[in-house]
């Protein structure tokens, strides 16, 4: 099944930073160095379960920040950390000032926002046959979002997401969940749901989407809005949205938790995921699906001090140090360092962008999107030249620049020869993938920075 893929930044002299593996400790060094915030964290975890057995690993943390524990159905309470494997049986809570991103066994992605308890009730994921698969969630209190996995996504049948007050079936799905005191609210980026008060032939204990009378479907859509169910309602109301009201507003997102693209359809879509922490998510191919090249994270335009530090560490953890600008870091996936081929050019398309311009004046800085761009690499002459054509405030922007692929599949642009300076790597399988990070500076007007996924 294909899926689509929702990817969720000092002043330096454009020097490029050749491939090496540093610990986090350097590069919170280097992060006091340039003196600048961070703000935008990639971490690709994978996690892997038997077939059968309901006690191996359910799935990974991939992201936590603030104070949060794991519960066992048996043993002792632990905090939560990187890293740390989730089973059936275990029960995640988040303090007030916590965020917990879990990849799941089978690429979904479960996260937990602050003042938040989840259990994971049951996980029978078969990876050989996903369709028999029987996955279950209770969000007991406060805010999770999930996004379907192979697993749910084949045995919607056998898929439960409940809450206090309702049960919660998946369409093929983005969705985010708001549990409190006598209400329950559901939103939906993409795909859809169908949401049910417990009663009659809707149980608690039940596996998959309850149907029938007091059943409501909702699909993604601009205008939507939410699902809200409160105690002693039969059925939930759809509430129209006006933007202050939901389960998103209620208990907002860090900037660097993924964001879906809204499914305008307003069917049944099986095309999202959740293996990447970028926002403004296009289709992918599967290279970068199951083994992507690179991670990029914007680190000029951070928050608070403590979230970028964590960001940093966090993606940096395992990987090898790729590039460094005024906005982005650029760092490529261990295991990806492939041979090039020795003749022969390479034509690849732009599968992922997100860039910033800045008023170098105020430092205030917004949006950019790439509207058209090309990469174009000659395997023989180790070159490459690549454009992107960039829209802000309703204008457009040519950047570009050519220059050398080095040792390691290094990408530097040619120094003093275009204003734009251009960072990357190219590799895997058949050097089919490519990613960089891009700096375009003026001494009079604004500064454009970004990064970008190719793929050929």
């Amino acid at each position: 099944m294909k899926h689509s893929k929702y990817f969720l930044f000092v002043k330096a002299s454009p020097l490029i930073l050749r491939v090496v593996s540093l610990p986090a400790t350097t590069m919170l060094a280097l992060w006091g160095l340039f003196g600048a915030p961070m703000a935008q964290a990639q971490t690709e975890a994978t996690a892997t379960a038997t077939a059968t057995a309901t006690a191996t690993t359910a799935g990974q943390v991939m992201f936590v920040l603030g104070r949060a524990s794991k519960q066992p159905e048996s043993g002792e309470q632990q905090a939560i950390t990187k890293d740390m494997a989730v089973k059936q049986g275990d029960k995640l809570v988040t303090a007030s000032d916590a965020y917990v991103y879990v990849r799941m066994a089978d690429g979904a992605l479960l996260v937990l926002r602050p003042g938040s308890s989840l259990s994971i009730d049951l996980w029978r994921f078969n990876s050989e046959k996903p369709e028999l698969s029987q996955i279950k969630y209770t969000l007991h209190q406060g805010l999770s979002r999930y996004v379907s996995g192979s697993g749910s996504q084949a045995a919607k049948e056998k898929f439960r997401f409940n809450t206090p007050l309702a049960a919660i079936g998946v369409r093929g799905t983005d969705f985010t969940v708001l549990a409190e005191t006598g209400v329950t609210e559901v939103s939906v980026r993409s795909g859809g749901v169908v949401v049910s008060a417990f009663g009659g032939a809707c149980l608690k204990e039940a596996v998959g989407p309850c149907e029938g009378g007091l059943a409501t479907e909702l699909f993604a859509n601009p205008k939507a809005g939410f699902l809200q169910l409160k105690a002693g309602e039969q059925r939930p109301q759809l509430i129209r949205s006006n933007g202050k009201t939901g389960p998103d507003q209620s208990n907002p997102a860090l900037t660097n938790e993924p964001h879906a693209k809204d499914d305008k359809s307003g069917g049944n879509s099986p095309n999202m995921l959740a293996t990447n922490l970028y926002p403004g998510i296009e289709k992918v191919p599967d290279q970068w699906l199951l083994k992507p090249l690179a991670a990029w994270g914007r680190w000029g335009v951070a928050s608070t001090e403590a979230e970028r530090i964590q960001i940093v560490t966090s993606l940096i953890s395992g990987r090898d140090l790729v590039a460094i600008n005024s906005y982005y870091v650029l760092v490529r996936n261990p295991g990806m360092i492939e041979s090039l081929p020795e003749t022969g050019t390479g034509n690849f398309k732009l599968v992922k962008h997100e860039g910033i311009v800045v008023n170098t004046q105020t430092g205030a800085f917004e949006s950019t999107k790439a509207i058209d761009g090309n990469l174009s690499i000659d395997f023989g002459k180790a070159r490459f030249q690549t454009d992107l054509k960039l829209e802000a405030a309703g204008q457009t922007i040519q950047v570009g620049a050519a220059g050398s692929v080095e040792s390691g599949g290094v990408l530097r642009s040619d120094l003093f020869i275009s204003p734009t300076f251009v960072q990357g790597v190219v590799g895997g399988a058949g050097a089919g993938q490519a990613s960089y990070i891009y700096r375009r500076s003026s001494t009079t007007g604004p500064e454009f920075s970004g990064a970008a996924n190719w793929s050929r």
